[in-house]
């Protein structure tokens, strides 16, 4: 089939050849040979003139006539003497059928050789045959497309060629008829083959390439039919790329940003194939290379087996241009697909758009016994990247990347209407920008339980160290990053909203108090739960707050925690941030448990949805029972168990990146004791938590008492012994005796089993050793090398090296608050106080009356002495210092606060 339109005249329109009729009056029957042969193979005459036109002297004739030879070799011994003489050539290479092209002569040319769209006659200094095309093709520059490959094998290599000839020399002489261009002015309205002369069109064959294309501004390549590129090279090789030698040169004529830009560059179509193999370690790179790609186009490109599908990038030209310079911008990618590559799309430019992309892989990267398997599939470091419809997943689960499907550094990203499944994460965010931002819209996706749609990239968010005690920041401060990412610039599907009234008995569980609000079923001797709570640790370990429990299942069986639910919302999203340091299963999470008529019709599991990437997840569970009633939401906890939980909370539209907390007071007072019995109170409190007084009952709802309430105040912290109906710590106040470490370290386990599954962070214990002591608050725990919790703990009072007693330790108090309260600190520095002596110090205070009740705070270490106050005359609050032992103290200054709670007029 001949390569040219103009071969054909379109319906009722004349032929612009030459008929053989025509030809044949003209020259005579003994002519024939040069009509019916079609074309002219041999040599010229001396004169130039073809062997026919010098032998009937019809030279001046065909030099206005349309004459065919049969291959380029020939063209290259044919030279008519008027530049109005046009040339065909049938085929590049004689009897190949492909290639053919028009010329014309242009006398007085010395342009260069190419090959194919430029040609010099044998023996002549000047003249050129030019071709007249406007679309060129690689056949017309001496391309085979014959390449032949045994589709047997799994992955293309030159061990599985057939048969085929090194198209790479025609491609590049094609793509070289365009030259660099250092621009200079204005280039943000070009585009694609608005600067050249030429596209070019690559016909329905297979092609074999072995080295790097250079492409310049303005190329505009398309590919027609299932037109296919093999790219085989034999060392770590781009397919398509700017030519950076021509880039420095360019800088020695012109030094200006824009030229340093590859302008305009399309390519249409088209299949290319890289070599990469499940285990190859040299093989195809980038099959496009866009440094400093302005305005590129990408319609319709297959890429399979590259090490990088398409890369649009900024390019460092710092070495030849002192600070890097050129354009980055406006690239876009339409109905690309890019298959089998170990990164997909590798996306560092700005305001790229990409509609309907397909990245996949598992065939060959990822398949059973691949060495090759894909990080991700997309990476975006660009700003602006906006993904208008999109299928970025694996074929199968055991081709999941090894990171994730997609990495994004959060730059005004929009993703949208898109489809993916089979990761282990969807997103690895890591957000560089303060202001930037990320969006996320209306996607299918499938996935497992503990599969995430997001993941941030580890050193994002800061992370404490269990085992070695420390603090990793993270790696970006000097940028101004908070702790957590601005929600203003975060969208993930929609716009999720805290519900406030979903729990019974408080807005969200961040577990400042402890078990407050939550129930364990049964009271077997074989549950056995330790909890810490994380609000009285000396040093900070958790994520988004100071609070948060650490639940640790010592026993034989599976505890179950309840959290009653007033206001069961549908498509409510219950949120959970936790982090396990033993395997735990979201399924955990549980809703609407026998409670859709008595059935699971209805019950949802939870979900893992985002990894902050320092050992904390966000997990979520639906609301889908339509039956507007009371509930639970439930935790189960396996044996062996152990998981930190921060927040739970109920949210509308979706869940949130972030949690949302709300301050709160309790509605129910811890005078019931430990939480572990059959109500809802209970808790671990603080001096200065107020709540409010309850009556209790053992049953499993807790009825306010609506008359007369008033706060209760927490005046002094302590531990409360469980209630009788606790068989498993009936042996609490017994002393046993446990091995210490100086300064401050008790191990339970070497105590009684009670101690060790009873005590923990928050907790009063009474520690004697040497016959001194000393009322003591759990402030820590200790972990092990591998970050898992023991059941070393540590004190807020110093010990030595040793044993110790331990028993329950104080108790708290609570006062009702039926006046007004004034808390007051001042520094105080205590005076000698003698053995068995009490010493008394003034605090005038203006309102103070006699009878007002205060209590009394010293922060510093009182030695085995206590103090406590009265007001003993009008503005007059004395402290009594009192020392019980056989020696004197000495006990250094700190805060005194007195809190004084009086009636009357207002207090200032």
């Amino acid at each position: 089939m001949s390569e040219n339109r103009d071969d054909k005249p379109m319906p009722n329109e004349e032929s612009p050849l030459i008929s053989r009729r025509t030809v044949l009056a003209s020259i005579g029957l003994s002519g024939m040979a040069l009509a019916m042969g079609s074309t002219i193979g041999g040599a010229v005459g001396a004169d130039s003139q073809t062997v026919t036109a010098a032998s009937y002297g019809i030279g001046k004739y065909l030099d206005s006539v349309i004459i065919t030879v049969d291959s380029i070799a020939a063209l290259r011994q044919f030279a008519p003497k008027s530049s109005y003489s046009v040339v065909r050539t049938a085929s590049y290479y004689a009897g190949m059928g492909k290639g053919g092209n028009e010329f014309v002569w242009a006398a007085s040319s010395t342009e260069p050789d190419n090959g194919g769209s430029i040609i010099a006659v044998d023996g002549l200094a000047a003249g050129r045959w030019k071709s007249t095309q406007y679309k060129l093709n690689p056949f017309q520059f001496g391309a085979y497309g014959d390449l032949l490959i045994d589709s047997s094998v799994e992955a293309f290599t030159n061990a599985n060629i057939i048969s085929g000839h090194d198209d790479t020399d025609a491609f590049q002489r094609m793509l070289n008829t365009i030259q660099y261009t250092a621009y200079r002015n204005n280039i943000s309205k070009m585009k694609y083959g608005a600067t050249v002369n030429h596209v070019f069109e690559v016909h329905d064959a297979a092609y074999y390439v072995r080295d790097t294309l250079y492409v310049r501004s303005g190329t505009d390549i398309e590919f027609l039919g299932n037109a296919a590129i093999f790219f085989d090279p034999t060392t770590s090789k781009d397919l398509f790329s700017p030519n950076v030698q021509e880039m420095a040169d360019a800088f020695a004529v012109k030094t200006g940003w824009n030229a340093q830009t590859i302008v305009g560059v399309r390519f249409k179509g088209g299949v290319y194939v890289g070599n990469v193999t499940k285990t190859s370690t040299v093989h195809a790179n980038r099959c496009f290379n866009g440094a400093n790609a302005y305005k590129w186009v990408f319609d319709n490109v297959l890429v399979e087996r590259f090490a990088i599908g398409c890369h649009l990038y900024p390019l460092d030209t710092s070495p030849w241009t002192g600070t890097r310079r050129g354009n980055f911008y406006e690239n876009e990618l339409r109905n690309c697909a890019f298959h089998e590559c170990l990164l997909g799309f590798w996306n560092q430019a700005n305001v790229t758009q990409c509609t309907n992309l397909t990245v996949g892989g598992g065939y060959i990267v990822g398949r059973a016994g691949a060495t090759n398997i894909a990080d991700y599939y997309v990476r975006n470091e660009g700003g602006g990247l906006s993904v208008n419809g999109f299928n970025v997943a694996p074929t199968g689960a055991a081709a999941k990347p090894a990171k994730a499907v997609v990495y994004d550094t959060c730059a005004g990203s929009f993703w949208g209407g898109g489809y993916t499944e089979y990761f282990n994460y969807f997103f690895e965010l890591n957000p560089i920008h303060r202001w930037g931002g990320f969006a996320f819209k209306s996607n299918v996706t499938y996935k497992e339980t503990k599969d995430c749609y997001i993941k941030f990239t580890e050193g994002y968010f800061a992370k404490y160290d269990y085992a070695a005690k420390t603090w990793t920041e993270t790696d970006n401060p000097t940028e101004g990053h908070n702790q957590l990412l601005m929600s203003s610039a975060f969208d993930f599907g929609r716009n999720p909203q805290l519900i406030d009234d979903f729990f019974e008995f408080l807005p969200q569980y961040d577990f400042k108090y402890g078990m407050y609000g939550v129930r364990m079923s049964g009271n077997t001797v074989n549950k056995k739960l330790v909890y810490d709570v994380k609000r009285f640790e000396s040093t900070w370990t958790g994520f988004t707050s100071r609070n948060g429990i650490r639940l640790w299942n010592k026993g034989s069986e599976s505890a179950e925690l309840a959290f009653p639910i007033k206001n069961k919302q549908l498509d409510a999203y219950v949120c959970i941030l936790y982090r396990d340091t033993a395997p735990f299963d979201p399924r955990n999470f549980k809703l609407n448990v026998l409670e859709y008529n008595g059935t699971n019709k209805r019950i949802t599991v939870g979900d893992d949805v985002v990894d902050y990437g320092n050992g904390w997840k966000l997990a979520t569970v639906r609301n889908v029972n339509e039956l507007v009633n009371k509930g639970n939401f439930i935790i189960t906890l396996p044996v062996g168990t152990r998981i930190e939980i921060e927040h739970i909370g109920a949210y509308a539209s979706g869940f949130p990146i972030a949690p949302v907390y709300m301050q709160y007071d309790p509605k129910v007072d811890s005078r019931n004791a430990f939480s572990l019995n059959a109500n809802y109170s209970g808790g671990k409190f603080a001096v200065g938590d107020f709540m409010y007084p309850v009556n209790t009952t053992n049953s499993s709802n807790v009825a306010l008492n609506e008359q007369n309430i008033n706060f209760s105040l927490c005046v002094q912290e302590g531990t409360l012994k469980p209630p009788t109906d606790m068989a498993q710590y009936s042996g609490l106040a017994t002393a046993t005796s446990v091995t210490t470490e100086a300064p401050n370290l008790i191990n339970l386990a070497t105590g009684s089993v009670v101690l060790d599954t009873y005590y923990g962070v928050g907790d009063w214990i009474a520690v004697t050793q040497n016959g001194t002591t000393q009322q003591c608050k759990i402030v820590g725990r200790v972990f092990d090398a591998n970050g898992q919790p023991t059941s070393q703990v540590i004190i807020d009072k110093t010990i030595n090296n040793g044993t110790a007693t331990v028993a329950l330790g104080q108790a708290p108090v609570y006062r009702n608050v039926f006046q007004k309260i004034v808390r007051r600190s001042l520094p105080f520095a205590p005076p000698s106080v003698a053995a068995n002596t009490t010493n008394t110090s003034n605090v005038t205070q203006s309102f103070a009356s006699v009878g007002n009740v205060v209590d009394a705070f010293f922060e510093g270490d009182l030695k085995g002495t206590r103090m406590y106050a009265k007001v003993t005359a009008a503005n007059t609050i004395t402290v009594y210092h009192e020392n019980p032992t056989p020696a004197a103290v000495d006990v250094s200054a700190a805060t005194l606060t007195l809190i004084i709670y009086s009636s009357g007029n207002e207090m200032t």
